[in-house]
């Protein structure tokens, strides 16, 4: 029998017992304990119930608990990690197979897509500004560094030179590295703080470029930058400045950066890839009639090929392995030794596929090929069988039988569960410790017939969490084929994740509860507008209509929630809210606020306080006189007080600076400040109002 584990230890009897014990605690005048009486019947009824929800609860295992962690939205994800890969050579034509495997040591990374184009290289990158040309080069991704590029504030004239070393045209794509600044808030969506101007020189004048994709955001992150090339570049020779190269430039149109943009290292030619290492794989396409079709993929010299052709539910098998008389096409080698290309032949084999169906063409390793047949069905319902692949991160069979006299294939999909299922699903579940596969019993799921074979036409592993590495740590190419190129992962392979344990989901909890969905309080309001995508944001602060129009007079606003807001600026100290800023923020909050609620974006006010008096040190010596202003500074600026409204009070203030030991005393001491959003009261404070932060402009004191 199986031991059950105790998580709560409060027996029938341990629950009668402090029943009864508490009795005289509630109601003095129930005397008759016995096991007749009405009260006590009803107690123990609850006593066994409590028991009886005890024993559930003890037997719930992990597979219980991620069913009730599932129902609060938390799933145990699983991923591989993946990357972007920079690739380079000497001269010619890159070409890289979707599906080639790279290597970072012995951890195997696979291609997502393929690549061929000529090599290019970046040869010179340049900043104009204001007429002068100043050579990033040198520090452009050089030993990984950046160049800083636009300077924000009053921004003249400026523009951004990338030379490469060879012509473009039509589509000119390249990654850029651009670090995204360290106060900044992560974002996806594009947006942008500037407008630019691309253009590209002809090899007489510069010509407008369309943009089609700007994945940096204007330089904000790294990212594609893709344009649209009437015609094709042409070296700038003659340029009394620029190096002999192919250019591009985006010239700075509108300005509005919060922070000088950087950038790094510009690949030419990039890819994706992800920690997956493939035993077989299974590509469907879409005939388009034509005679011959080049598989787009990564195929080694000893891998298996199958092709079957759409064929009502399934497919029918056109060609296995080697072609023999059974054969409906041929499969031969392309231009490249890792290309395989398909070819019909209506006069050679006796039919031609129709347009507009399926292909399906599988490719498999030989030495796993027996690892991938996995048996027959007996026919039963939920049946069973195993497949001895360890790590499995996906998996796709096919079930073989007949038909016409020819093998037929119908495509079995993994599901998470089949009690998710209709009777038609052709699914499976997959319990990846064991290797168990389980099919439908025709409820949920189909029930195979007996007889069919089954074999993995899909079957990729993956080191999930393990994959994750740094950038540069994936640098071979394996089975080069004589491809003469160079790899790099450009940034962290990342993404990769560990299923995780009931135990560590229920971590989550807490987190998805309190997750703001809806600005509710003044909190809410303050971390959604910080948070906001894009941006940084220094502080922000939330005023009520009626308070708002306690300060400055007029009508009050009903439903009305006034934010102030102080963007970060790391070049100056008292910072403008931009306009973009303000239309990204109320964009940001629309997704928050209340239906009943209208937001306000304001930007903060500066009010500029000087401070004057005549004060007696101890001892009149710099450093007594540098304590004085670093106490007003603590007191009054904003870097300090980092609040909202802070008022500058006089008593306090006073009483502060007459409690430093190198003060003997205050003699005489006032405020007074510049800019609106404060007024003086009768005690000499200065109130500051609510959209307001105060900064020390003007220290006039008298030491003696």
């Amino acid at each position: 029998m199986l031991k059950v584990p105790k998580l709560d230890d409060l027996s029938y009897e341990e629950l009668m017992r402090r029943a009864r014990s508490r009795i005289p605690l509630h109601n003095a005048d129930w005397t008759d304990f016995n096991d007749h009486d009405p009260g006590i019947t009803t107690l123990q009824t609850f006593a066994w119930l409590v028991d009886t929800l005890n024993y559930y609860t003890d037997v719930t295992g992990e597979a219980h608990r991620l069913k009730y962690l599932k129902l609060l939205g938390l799933v145990p994800e699983r991923a591989a990690a993946r990357c972007l890969v920079a690739i380079s050579g000497e001269g010619g034509k890159i070409e890289l197979a979707k599906g080639a495997k790279l290597a970072a040591g012995d951890t195997v990374f696979e291609t997502l897509e393929s690549c061929a184009e000529p090599f290019n290289r970046v040869k010179a990158v340049f900043l104009e500004s204001g007429g002068r040309f100043a050579d990033l080069t040198p520090l452009a991704g050089v030993d990984g560094g950046y160049a800083a590029l636009f300077a924000p504030g009053e921004e003249p004239e400026q523009a951004v030179y990338i030379g490469f070393e060879r012509e473009l045209s039509g589509e000119a794509r390249f990654y850029a590295e651009a670090p995204m600044h360290a106060a900044r808030n992560p974002f996806e969506d594009y947006f942008t703080l500037s407008k630019l101007a691309w253009e590209f020189f002809d090899g007489k004048r510069w010509r407008p470029a369309s943009l089609m994709e700007d994945g940096t955001c204007g330089f904000l992150k790294s990212g594609f930058i893709s344009l649209h090339l009437e015609c094709k570049t042409r070296p700038a020779e003659k340029h009394p400045v620029l190096p002999n190269a192919h250019y591009l430039r985006a010239r700075l149109v509108q300005g509005g950066y919060d922070a000088s943009p950087k950038i790094g290292s510009i690949h030419a030619t990039c890819v994706k890839a992800e920690q997956t290492e493939t035993h077989a794989q299974a590509l469907e396409i879409l005939f388009d009639g034509s005679s011959a079709i080049t598989v787009d993929y990564y195929v080694r010299e000893n891998d298996l090929i199958c092709v079957a052709v759409e064929d009502g539910e399934g497919y029918s098998l056109w060609y296995e392995h080697v072609l023999d008389d059974d054969s409906l096409c041929d499969v031969t080698i392309g231009e490249r030794p890792w290309q395989r290309v398909i070819r019909f032949d209506r006069k050679r084999f006796g039919c031609f596929p129709d347009a507009g169906k399926k292909i399906l063409v599988t490719i498999a390793d030989r030495d796993a090929y027996d690892f991938l047949q996995l048996g027959n069905t007996t026919g039963f319902a939920r049946d069973r069988m195993e497949i001895d692949i360890a790590g499995l991160y996906e998996l796709r069979l096919v079930l073989a039988g007949e038909k016409a006299g020819r093998p037929f294939w119908r495509i079995w999909d993994e599901c998470e569960s089949l009690l998710a299922k209709g009777c038609e699903a052709r699914a499976f579940e997959l319990n990846r410790s064991t290797g168990e596969i389980v099919f439908g019993d025709g409820i949920c799921g189909v029930q195979p017939k007996a007889g069919y074979k089954v074999a993995a036409i899909t079957a990729k592993t993956s080191l999930l969490g393990g994959g994750n590495i740094r950038a540069g740590r994936l640098n071979r190419l394996l089975d080069n084929a004589g491809t003469d190129i160079t790899v790099r992962n450009i940034e962290d392979a990342a993404g990769g994740a560990y299923p995780k344990t009931s135990e560590e989901l229920e971590r989550e909890i807490e987190g998805k509860i309190y997750k703001i969905s809806r600005a509710v309080n003044t909190q809410d309001y303050i971390d959604v507008v910080k948070a906001t995508p894009g941006l940084m944001i220094d502080d922000a602060n939330v005023i009520s209509g009626a308070e708002y129009a306690r300060f400055y007079g007029g009508t009050v606003l009903p439903h009305t929630v006034m934010l102030a807001v102080k963007p970060f600026s790391g070049h100056e100290p008292r910072p403008v809210l931009s306009e973009a800023y303000r239309r990204r923020i109320r964009e940001n909050l629309e997704a928050y606020r209340l239906l009943t609620m209208d937001v306000l974006v304001l930007p903060a006010k500066y009010v500029r306080v000087e401070v004057d008096g005549r004060i007696t040190l101890t001892e009149n010596v710099g450093a007594a006189r540098r304590r004085v202003e670093e106490k007003l500074r603590e007191l009054i600026d904003f870097a300090h007080t980092r609040k909202f409204g802070g008022s500058a009070v006089y008593g306090m203030v006073f009483s502060h600076l007459e409690m430093l030991d190198c003060v003997l005393k205050v003699n005489q001491f006032s405020f007074s400040h510049i800019g609106e959003g404060a007024r003086k009261n009768e005690q000499g404070d200065i109130v500051v109002f609510p959209d307001a932060l105060t900064w020390l402009g003007g220290i006039n004191i008298e030491f003696a």
